[in-house]
């Protein structure tokens, strides 16, 4: 899946704009919505991250 230079850009601005916990879960979440749309289907994680 190809990203647009402007969608990586929101991406970090919002990353950059949480903090801790926050942050994290942010990250997670989407690494996990990018995985899914790469392989067609939906994916659970061990540490439970919905």
């Amino acid at each position: 899946m190809e990203l647009t230079d402007g969608f990586k850009a929101t991406l970090a601005e919002t990353a950059r704009m949480l903090r801790g916990s926050q942050r994290r879960l942010f990250m997670a979440r989407t690494v996990q919505s990018l995985e899914q749309a790469d392989s067609g289907g939906p994916k659970r994680s061990s540490a439970g991250i919905a």
